[in-house]
């Protein structure tokens, strides 16, 4: 015998478990579309001024935002590599840079050298040019994530 308490209740459950499917299908969604909008951001160096012995270096990054959230970076450090040796980095280069859907940002960055690190660093190639290359990290948010992700940058010369 089914009393109207027993469908009150069962009326309850079946609107907790379909609300509940709801929630899920939700944020199951935002985190698809966070990890998207994270594969379609583009890093490159648009210029890079090596670094010297006597002077710092610079250069200029753009990211690149593909996707069709805003995306929070933050934390990027960047690591000036001569051949296998790292030579420099950037200190302080960003704090929370939002770069919009769709949008390109370009960032001017100072390559601090270590004096000592770039002599020997050229001690070791024995007078033969070795190639430059930027690494580091940077840290992202979107705004459908309550999470900042780690990324590895390698990023290829001009």
């Amino acid at each position: 015998m089914s009393t109207r308490s027993d469908w009150l209740a069962f009326g309850f459950w079946l609107l907790l478990g379909a609300g509940s499917l709801f929630a899920l299908t939700q944020v199951g969604g935002d985190y698809v579309a966070s990890i998207r909008s994270l594969r379609d951001l583009r890093w490159r160096v648009v210029r890079f001024v090596p670094p010297t012995e006597r002077a710092d270096g610079a250069a200029v990054i753009e990211i690149q935002n593909r996707s069709p959230l805003d995306l929070k970076i933050s934390q990027l450090e960047l690591f000036v590599w001569s051949g296998n040796v790292t030579v420099g980095k950037t200190y302080h280069a960003l704090g929370e840079r939002t770069v919009g859907a769709g949008a390109t940002v370009e960032l001017p960055l100072d390559l601090v050298v270590i004096p000592a690190a770039l002599a020997d660093a050229r001690a070791r190639a024995d007078g033969k040019p070795q190639p430059w290359a930027l690494t580091g990290s940077y840290k992202v948010t979107t705004p459908l994530s309550d999470f900042n992700l780690l990324y590895r940058l390698n990023l290829e010369m001009p």
